[in-house]
């Protein structure tokens, strides 16, 4: 991770300097609104030798949670006209959970075991923008980015009469990518409040572990994967 954000630094840091003494084009950017996280193609697994049918699907999640965010980024409108910004974000969301059921068959008898999932995403996403500039002073924009998806998942299975409450719990990074529009309003010439809409896909996360007690075998799996449309509203500051 610390590779990748110094790579992507690079051309912020070469864009300030080949402007540094007019002291424009960098920017800073606080946020926060309400994350829309999906949670789909859910799925746990409680296996052993005498279970039957002991996998689980899950329904697909979608909840708004709280999210928030900076951003440090260099606007080339001014310094050489060209209507495009480069951004380094870093936005993180609240916790979204899953829950479902399974009924199956343990040692000959129908046993159901619950599930929980949790999910929570941050992301740090380099962005490119292309800003539709005009006579007034909004500004609408257009916008994608890369980057990476921190997803950590926690597992809480629980197979009733067992006797047995498992929590599983990894954290993945992944690749991420997103699209988004929004708009600039322009307070003054130095502070603008934005509002965005962008869409982020996070990847898959899995987690799994096998219990081992003289001859038995007992395994535990969940993977689901994960995006975010995000919905913020935020307050720039253009040096």
């Amino acid at each position: 991770m610390k590779n990748f954000f110094a790579v992507c630094i690079i051309p912020l840091v070469v864009a300030w300097s080949a402007t540094a003494s007019a002291k424009e084009g960098i920017y800073i950017t606080g946020k926060a609104g309400t994350s829309v996280v999906n949670v789909y193609g859910i799925n746990s697994t409680f296996s052993q030798d005498e279970i039957v049918n002991g996998h689980a699907t899950l329904p697909d999640r979608t909840k708004g949670v709280f999210g928030g965010g900076v951003a440090i980024g260099y606007d080339f409108y001014d310094p050489f006209q060209l209507p495009v910004r480069l951004e380094l974000d870093t936005t993180f969301r609240g916790e979204t959970d899953a829950k479902g059921g399974q009924d199956i068959i343990a040692f000959g008898d129908p046993v159901h075991i619950n599930v929980k999932n949790q999910i929570r995403m941050t992301t740090y996403m380099v962005n490119g923008y292309y800003d539709f500039h005009n006579s007034t002073a909004f500004t609408p924009y257009i916008s994608a980015g890369v980057g990476l998806a921190h997803v950590k998942l926690s597992n809480n299975t629980i197979p009733v009469g067992f006797g047995i409450n498992e929590t599983l719990s990894a954290s993945k990074n992944n690749f991420a990518w997103g699209a988004g529009i929004g708009a600039k309003y322009a307070v003054t010439d130095n502070i603008m409040i934005d509002a965005s809409y962008k869409y982020i896909n996070a990847g898959k996360v899995s987690i799994s572990k096998n219990h081992y007690a003289g001859d038995e075998h007992t395994a535990y799996d969940a993977d689901t994967k994960v995006a975010s449309n995000d919905f913020m509203l935020g307050i720039t500051y253009a040096f």
